[in-house]
């Protein structure tokens, strides 16, 4: 799957690594070494996503009637986690349209959730800056 949005060079069009590290830092600000490689594993895994095929990154959260999907890296101790959500039309352009990182994983009643915190998020998407979903 390919990433669109805004690249380094000013100009719009498919995002690679260096692309989305520059877009998510001009969001969210310079983040540890350790950050950037778990950013760069969510990209990795957008990237590598394959429509219908891999399973995962699925939420029941919408977005201008697009599904949204995420793929996070990194523990929740030490905040150098990295979630990257996003839409995709027709399986084959994904627009970020939140980066965040896991904030909690809770287990009541047999049910898990994993709670996200939202650092950026297109303005077009109102949301809470703490989002919690089900595994």
């Amino acid at each position: 799957m390919k990433v669109w949005g805004p690249k380094a060079s000013g100009k719009t069009g498919v995002m690679d690594e260096d692309d989305v590290i520059a877009f998510a830092q001009s969001k969210v600000g310079v983040g540890t070494e350790v950050w950037r490689k778990n950013l760069t594993k969510a990209f990795s895994a957008i990237s590598n996503y394959q429509w219908g095929k891999t399973s995962g990154g699925a939420t029941d959260l919408l977005h201008n009637n697009k599904k949204i999907f995420h793929f996070s890296e990194g523990k929740v101790a030490g905040g150098q986690g990295a979630s990257l959500f996003f839409t995709c039309e027709g399986g084959i352009n994904a627009s970020i349209i939140a980066i965040g990182r896991h904030a909690s994983h809770d287990k009541k009643g047999g049910k898990s959730t994993t709670s996200y915190r939202i650092e950026w998020n297109a303005p077009s998407w109102q949301l809470s800056k703490l989002i919690t979903l089900p595994d």
